[in-house]
């Protein structure tokens, strides 16, 4: 592994991240003074509560002192019940308080969780690049590992218990998926076995963090077209339906929770859609139209991913109009569709949300995350074209 300095590079790449972060979290002690600290202690609230109340006093839903105000149901104020929120990080919390005890100790390690998540995700979506498209560029990972752990957006997310972390370890774990399904072509056995996982994360991923739904329904199809074949995009299709279909069902088991509470289905569609209305249509904070909203984001993933939304899809074209004629035409195209997908699935909870993207700045701009991966892959295979037309010559 270490005869080549590239692997060594990459190493210290990796351990560097790992020592800064948890430098972090050995720093920040329990409360996240950054960013979304505010949901973070509402998860470890929700969290507690599992075990001052019992879990089936909310059916696995959380409760919250300030609870839901935009319910309608006399139960679900009665017991405080927040429903438009999927508890996956307060079960992770949770979970590790029934291990080691309710502390803020727990729960200031419990961060590791995560940290390791999106380390290892970021890893496996690095190396099976590597030895997949970009076999003849030993120093592709070196050049590429330090684009995905050292963007401001991944320095304290990381590290954050209310879903952000995880839901990034998802998105990656996908990538990487179709990237090896894509090249390797697995057996039947291991097909199904790919497309249970993708469906299993699919759930996983809106239990952890709704706001990802797009990005990580779109994760498979993205990488595919990247990838620049025919074989590819439909890979990337079918894996991106599977993972659609698990988020679909993640949907029908929170509702599930929530009529177990309410003892009607009726009762909890009619809840759940009357919430949906309102925040995607009730004005709380300043008026402001969806078309100024793409304006924004913009400027707000500047701050996240080093660059804005609209110069990234700009150059991400202007960098498939440098890929060679001939051969690699239709490659181009699929490429091109690979960075539009990226950009709408990254605008779509945006323009879908529209309330909850003006009221959430400081955190949704985490979801550009397809866009920066799209457009950093574009860059590397790009130079990587570049250094084999190099070696032929």
């Amino acid at each position: 592994m270490f005869r080549h300095p590239a692997n060594i590079v990459f190493l210290l790449i990796c351990l560097g991240f790992l020592g800064k972060e948890f430098s972090r979290v050995h720093s920040l002690g329990s409360h996240f003074n950054h960013a979304d600290g505010f949901s973070e202690d509402h998860s470890k609230e929700g969290a507690e509560n599992f075990f001052k109340l019992g879990f089936a006093y909310s059916g696995g839903l959380q409760v919250w002192p300030r609870f839901d105000q935009d319910t309608n149901v006399p139960i679900l104020k009665e017991k405080r019940i927040y429903t438009h929120y999927y508890p996956g990080p307060d079960y992770v919390i949770a979970m590790t308080f029934a291990v080691f005890g309710i502390s803020d100790f727990t729960f200031q390690w419990t961060r590791l969780i995560p940290l390791f998540l999106i380390f290892f995700s970021i890893v496996a979506f690095i190396l099976t690049m590597q030895n997949t498209y970009f076999d003849q560029w030993p120093w592709f990972k070196s050049a590429f590992a330090p684009l995905l752990f050292w963007p401001p957006a991944m320095r304290w997310w990381s590290i954050s218990l209310h879903g952000h972390g995880y839901v990034t370890a998802i998105f990656f774990t996908l990538c990487a998926i179709t990237w090896y399904s894509s090249y390797r072509s697995p057996s039947k056995s291991d097909s199904i076995f790919l497309f249970v996982l993708a469906f299993l994360l699919g759930i996983v991923s809106n239990y952890m963090l709704l706001t990802f739904a797009f990005v990580v329904c779109a994760a498979p199809l993205v990488s595919g077209l990247l990838i620049g074949t025919k074989d590819s995009g439909m890979n990337g299709v079918k894996l991106s339906f599977v993972v659609g279909l698990g988020l679909v069902a993640a949907f029908f088991l929170h509702l599930a929770q929530i009529a177990w509470v309410v003892d009607s289905w009726a009762v909890a569609w009619d809840s759940q859609l009357r919430i949906a209305g309102i925040r995607a249509v009730v004005e709380r904070s300043e008026p402001i139209t969806r078309i100024m909203l793409i304006g924004r984001y913009s400027e707000y993933c500047a701050q996240f991913w080093w660059i804005g939304s609209l110069p990234l899809v700009v150059l991400g074209l202007f960098i498939c109009s440098l890929q060679k004629v001939g051969a690699y035409s239709q490659m181009r195209i699929y490429r091109v569709l690979g960075l539009l997908v990226a950009f709408l699935s990254s605008y779509a909870w945006v323009m879908a949300l529209k309330n909850h993207s003006i009221d959430h700045p400081h955190v949704n701009p985490r979801i550009f995350i397809v866009l920066h991966m799209a457009f950093l892959v574009l860059c590397a295979q790009l130079a990587y074209e570049r250094i084999l037309d190099g070696r032929r010559n």
